[in-house]
């Protein structure tokens, strides 16, 4: 019963983000912000996204894993920077520290769990990196992005091609290399550094949006320019404050935040325990 931002849901909250950004549909837009703000408000501890008991709210896995390293760049899409960039540097601290992002890092003991120590040349944090670089322009995300091709380079590169890291500590090599590394990783890093004319409308938000394997898919008509972030259209969050006057004033964090204090105090006149 855990829940987190990581494998098995992560594709759930980016199609809802993403749905939204295709149709236009305040529907999907609506249950991503009910979603947004539960997981801020149940599975962050001190600023890293855990799994929690879906039912308690209470932490099961205090690990940072690797497929969360897509969530900056959808934050960049909901129009989030400040937290993207945070999230990010965060991140990315755990890949200066290896050479790679284990498949999950253990906040608590500070690190890579037991048997979870590989890097199958994963996407995640590329994309974020590349969202990041789009809306900002900060050459700190294409020295990430240098930093990533470095490592791969270094440790993974083998005769035919690119080895998964089988051990971030050691850089044991496993004779492996999944598909979604060319689809979807080199992909990313390409995109991050390419400036030419012929991929300026596939970096475009306005025209194009990337499926959770990379695959373009246009856009019917730009999206809201909350939704747009770029260096000449900088975050504006009044629209978000809008739609929580809507829903009686509160932000959704804030109604998130209220239906748990309830749950709590029917938990207490019971007397059970309060969720953490």
């Amino acid at each position: 019963f855990d829940s987190g931002i990581g494998g098995g849901i992560d594709s759930f909250f980016e199609y809802l983000m993403k749905a939204h950004l295709l149709t236009g549909k305040a529907l999907y837009l609506d249950m991503f912000e009910e979603g947004y703000a539960a997981i801020n408000t149940h599975t962050k501890h001190n600023g890293w996204y855990v799994d929690v008991d879906m039912r308690s709210g209470q932490v099961m896995f205090p690990y940072y894993r690797s497929l969360q390293s897509f969530w900056p760049g959808l934050q960049v899409l909901y129009g989030d920077l400040p937290a993207a960039e945070e999230l990010f540097d965060r991140f990315f601290g755990i890949w200066r520290q290896y050479g790679f992002v284990p498949e999950a890092y253990n906040v608590g003991t500070g690190q890579p769990q037991p048997g979870m120590g590989q890097y199958p040349l994963r996407p995640e944090l590329a994309e974020s990196a590349f969202y990041l670089y789009r809306a900002t322009g900060d050459a700190k995300y294409r020295i990430a992005g240098a930093e990533m091709i470095a490592s791969l380079n270094t440790h993974a590169r083998v005769q035919c091609g690119y080895a998964a890291i089988e051990n971030v500590t050691t850089k044991e090599l496993r004779d492996h290399m999944d598909s979604y590394f060319i689809a979807e990783t080199v992909k990313y890093l390409y995109l991050l550094f390419d400036d030419s004319a012929w991929t300026t409308p596939f970096r475009d938000p306005s025209k194009y949006i990337f499926n959770t394997e990379a695959h373009l898919l246009p856009l019917p008509k730009p999206p809201a320019s909350e939704f747009l972030l770029s260096r000449s259209n900088p975050p504006d969050p009044s629209h978000r404050i809008a739609r929580a006057a809507k829903r009686g004033g509160r932000t959704a964090e804030e109604q998130a935040a209220r239906r748990k204090r309830k749950r709590d105090k029917k938990k207490l006149a019971k007397g059970g325990d309060a969720e953490l």
